[in-house]
Order: C-alpha cells, then structure tokens, then sequence
C-alpha cells in the first residue's frame, strides 16, 4: 500500500502539470516524491541483511562478510557506521534516496523537449520503486548512469567505460551496462532494429539452450566456477509467452512503424527511440535471466520520455500514439505483479512510514517485523535472513 500511496499523489499531480500549474505541480511531485523514498525504512526484505551488516560495523566488530557487498557500498556502511557514528542505518538508506532524486532531477533538466514532468515521475516510479524499497546499492548505481543516457553520443568510450566501473562499485550490473551504453550509441535506422532483433533470437535460443552447455562442463571446470553456473541456473525460468510478451511485440511494431529516415535532427528523438527498442526488445529477451533483467531499470526513463515524445507530436488517430498507454500498462502490470509477490505481500497489508505503521497509531515492533518476514521469505529462500 506504501508505493500505491505515492503513485496516486504522483498521478494526481501529473494531472494538474498543464499551463501555468505546470512549475508547481513538478515542485509538488518533487516533495511527495522525496517524502515517500527517504521514509520508506522497513518496507521490502532487503533492510534486513543491510541492517544485520551495519549493525556489526556501528559495534566496532566489521562485517562478517565484507565482501558481501560491492566496495563503494561497503565503504557507504563504514562511513556512516564509524566515520560519522550514525546507529541507525536509516542514514544510508536517506543518503542513498536523497542522491537517487537529485539524479533524477539532473536527468529531467537535460532533456532536449517538453514534457509531463510528473506523469514520467509517476511512470518512472512505478517500475523502478523495487530499487528503493530494496535494492539501494543498484539504486546508487542508477543515481551514477541516468545523468549520462541523454548525453550518452556525445561521451567518449573512455568515459562511458570508466562512469560504469565506478558505479559498479556499488553494483555490479553496471558493468554489463557498458554494451547497452554503446548500442545506444548507434543510429537507430530500420537496418540495425533489424540486427538487434536478430541478434536477440539468437540470444534467447542460447539461454534455452543454456542447461544443456553448464551440464556438459561438468568435471571440465573448477567445481567452484560449476557450482556458481548451476546456481544461476537454478533461477532462471522458463521462456512463456503471456502478458508481457505481447506488450513487448506491439511495442517493437510500433517504435518499427514510428521510424522515419529524418528523425536524426528531431531533437535527437533517435536517441530515445533507440533507448525505447532495446527495452522492449530486452525486456522480451530477458524473461528468462533476471540478473538481466536488471538492466531494464537503467534504460527505462527513455522508454516513458519517447512514448511521451510520439503521443504529444503524432496525429490524433495514429497508431504510434498508443506507445504511452501501452507503456502504461506494462508499468502497471509490473508494479502490481512486484507488490503482490511473496516476498512483498506482508507490506501490502502493513505499509510503514519513517518508524510508524503508515496511518495507524502503534509504533513497530522491529523484532517482530524481522521475524514475520523472515518466516515468510524462508519458505522461498531459507537462507535469506541472517542467523
């Protein structure tokens, strides 16, 4: 309930940016955007092990682990557990909010053309909020890359290589964000949409292919390399064509049928249609991986900006206007797929805000709240939660 709270506030705003409300109802979505992701402590699961670490390091004891996570997170931990002396890792999870937001307010200046400023706050939010209710240290990798994709063609190579190290210091999808930067790169001609498409039917026959390459490893290559392979197979799934995929393929045709040979000076729309054909594109090709499918939420600000881009300068009965109300829906859909899954239901019921449950009186019983969400997680991960 937490998140669908701050989506209505976000929409209702999104209603009001028209004419000259428009500058207070940005501001407006600024404050209830950054109310919401600097309060949200104890919602999602991930606060847990975060907490358990921080909690070692605020005594003095280090982490059991530290390489549990990547560096730049851990030296976030021990900067805030001894450098500063902060107890309460609700520190960290503000800090690393507050610099997600000002990301994203960087990002929303550089765009080259009018826009709902809200609705892609709302839009933008509804896809990617599993990055503030849980995974923080992609949230900061994030915070690093979305001020780069508007720019992204006129970086060097260097450049992108070295931005995407440093912010895999916090997480290490960034790293594999490094081909997806330079395919955004290229002009988005019908040629190379062609070739991308090509080149994800042959990746998709790869991964169902996949089980069948680990095993036959076996006894070929170091156990520990073997076991960590198998491990990730374990998680991923079957390939199924429901939803999802359909939203996927209309979406391709539409960004196909919406291309046109002179679109390179158009404000450099190419850029964003590009970005918008490899989400789509990925997010059809991923099913299947979901370490991959992490990357999604790097590139998705493109998608909502030229689905917002084609539905303000198309003509009132074309067909491409139907990208923003198909992006929409599979915005939606995703929000409530997340908040209904099993790691997630208990908050759906029992939001909690800053260190109240959200509109009710009693204060959280934290043990009690780690203890009813790790009984529920550890019929799905038995070792999620620390011992």
């Amino acid at each position: 309930m937490y998140w669908i709270y701050c989506l209505a506030f976000l929409f209702g705003t999104s209603l009001l940016e028209r004419g000259y409300f428009s500058a207070i109802a940005y501001k407006l979505s600024l404050f209830i955007l950054f109310i919401f992701v600097t309060g949200n402590y104890y919602n999602g699961i991930d606060w847990i092990n975060y907490q358990h670490h921080y909690e070692l390091i605020v005594q003095g004891s280090g982490s059991t682990d530290f390489f549990a996570y990547e560096p730049g997170f851990m030296l976030i931990l021990y900067f805030f557990g001894t450098v500063v002396n902060i107890e309460n890792f609700h520190a960290v999870v503000f800090f690393s909010s507050t610099v997600a937001v000002l990301s994203i307010i960087k990002f929303i200046k550089i765009i080259p053309f009018r826009f709902n400023r809200s609705l892609f706050l709302f839009s933008t939010i509804a896809f990617i909020y599993p990055l503030f209710n849980d995974a923080i240290r992609q949230l900061l990798a994030f915070s690093i890359l979305l001020p780069l994709l508007p720019k992204i063609r006129d970086c060097s190579l260097k450049k992108i290589i070295i931005i995407c190290l440093f912010a895999s210091l916090f997480h290490a999808s960034a790293i594999l964000m490094i081909p997806v930067l330079i395919l955004l790169r290229i002009q988005f001609t019908k040629h190379n949409m062609i070739l991308l498409f090509i080149f994800s039917a042959v990746f998709v026959i790869l991964l169902l292919s996949l089980p069948v390459l680990i095993m036959s490893m076996s006894g070929i290559i170091p156990n520990y390399i073997y076991s960590k392979l198998v491990s990730y197979l374990l998680k991923t799934t079957e390939l199924k064509l429901g939803l999802f995929s359909i939203i996927d393929c209309i979406g391709i045709l539409i960004i196909f049928l919406s291309h046109r040979r002179d679109n390179r000076g158009e404000l450099d729309k190419n850029l964003y249609a590009m970005g918008a054909y490899l989400f789509f594109l990925f997010h059809l090709a991923f099913y299947t991986a979901p370490f991959l499918q992490r990357l999604l939420y790097y590139i998705f600000p493109l998608v909502i900006l030229y689905a917002n881009f084609i539905f303000s300068r198309s003509q009132i009965f074309s067909v491409t206007k139907t990208l923003l109300p198909i992006t929409l829906i599979m915005t939606l859909s995703v929000f409530f797929r997340n908040i209904t899954n099993p790691y997630y239901i208990y908050d759906l019921n029992n939001p909690k805000f800053f260190y109240s449950n959200l509109f009710q009186n009693n204060p959280i019983n934290i043990d009690h709240l780690k203890a009813s969400k790790c009984m529920v997680i550890s019929e799905i991960d038995p070792e999620f939660c620390p011992r």
